[in-house]
């Protein structure tokens, strides 16, 4: 009864104390984890959407106010025998205001909707693209391992490791674990060659190859995007050139090809006069 009397904040009997900077940690941890969680482009697009359907509603509930509001005080007025008014009350032009910056927010969304939906449209071709890289790297490993004898197949598909019992370095993938190396062996020695295959029983193999692939994926997709991206704009200056123009730049390049077709020529005259010579 002393302690207790000593120490305010000691726990009820039978009831564990639970040490404060423990549970500030703890709390801390869990503030930190919700702040660095990254949204996936699909949660972004869902967000974004429900933001978009709100913003609506409150466009169309302030809208219909509006409409209503105007029409009592023009009524009032009439009713006081006033003439129409010059200006509009504060609360009409304050409620106008409102409704001008969600519209401006809802294209600010539909916005922020494009960039996410393009975001999502990359990410897919990026996938595509892992796939058709790891694709190309396992057929390449294949080869590798054709090169090998029956029994060091035997050995990778049973331990994941080379006869010596290293790990098995690739020139496709570089250094690669055991449990990839055996579950890769095994596909190679079962005959399955397509990617599609071999995930339905190694569903973990990309992640487990996923080192430089993922970069040379992104590399070629924004390559392709930006190889898009100018072929539109020499597309786009093609349309606003005029007849003459158009008639001009296809001159160009009739031009160009009959100097590159007699340059051809010229030098297929010069390589038969020389057989010629030295027959």
């Amino acid at each position: 009864m002393q302690d207790d009397k000593k120490n305010p904040s000691a726990a009820p009997s039978g009831i564990e104390a639970v040490p404060s900077a423990v549970t500030n940690l703890e709390l801390q941890k869990n503030i930190q984890n919700t702040e660095q969680r990254v949204l996936s482009t699909d949660e972004k697009i869902e967000e974004n959407s429900n933001k978009s359907v709100n913003v609506e509603k409150r466009i169309s509930s302030l809208e219909k106010s509006l409409v209503e509001v105007k029409k009592n005080y023009d009524e009032v007025r009439k009713a006081l025998n006033l003439p129409p008014a010059k200006e509009e009350p504060h609360s009409i032009s304050s409620d106008k205001e409102s409704l001008e910056k969600l519209k401006q927010q809802k294209e600010e969304l539909e916005k922020q909707k494009e960039e996410f939906l393009s975001q999502k449209e990359k990410e897919e071709l990026i996938r595509k693209e892992k796939e058709k890289i790891l694709q190309e790297k396992i057929d390449q490993l294949f080869n590798e391992f054709s090169s090998l004898n029956h029994k060091d197949v035997e050995i990778m598909v049973a331990t994941g490791k080379t006869a010596s019992g290293e790990n098995y370095a690739s020139k496709a993938l570089g250094a690669m674990s055991p449990e990839t190396v055996k579950s890769l062996a095994k596909a190679f020695q079962l005959g399955i060659k397509l990617l599609s295959e071999i995930l339905k029983t190694s569903p973990k193999i990309p992640e487990q190859l996923d080192s430089n692939i993922s970069k040379e994926a992104t590399e070629r997709v924004d390559k392709i995007i930006d190889d898009g991206k100018e072929k539109l704009k020499e597309q786009k200056a093609e349309d606003i050139m005029s007849p003459d123009q158009k008639t001009a730049s296809q001159d160009r390049e009739a031009e160009s090809i009959m100097t590159d077709t007699q340059k051809q020529d010229s030098e297929e005259r010069a390589e038969d006069y020389n057989q010629q010579k030295a027959a």
